[in-house]
């Protein structure tokens, strides 16, 4: 069995500790709507790829999306679920406020 540290407190973690996964994913919302619409959107999808053509694609690709994962001991975990982004009003959105493709 491996070597586990918990990577909020650093406390080291033995094989019979619970030891818990927290993911998060990062994603680009989307309402619908490009900036300056034109009402053409294959004018559109040619200008959105001009824009683009020039970016390194993993920074593209991590600029929409991102999924990343850390290992926590049962304490450390417990308050990350409390209040993940330890903020004064801990309000959650609920899958209205996401945009339409999603």
């Amino acid at each position: 069995m491996g070597h586990f540290i918990c990577q909020c407190c650093e406390k080291e973690l033995h094989h019979d500790d619970p030891r818990y996964i927290i993911e998060i994913k990062s994603f680009a919302d989307f309402d619908g709507h490009f900036e300056g619409n034109t009402g053409n959107i294959d004018c559109e999808i040619v200008n959105l790829l001009k824009q683009i053509e020039d970016i390194d694609i993993q920074a593209l690709e991590n600029d929409v999306y991102k999924n990343i994962s850390f290992m926590l001991c049962k304490e450390c975990r417990d308050r990350f679920v409390r209040n993940p982004f330890q903020a004064y009003n801990n309000y959650q959105y609920t899958e209205e406020a996401k945009g339409t493709i999603h």
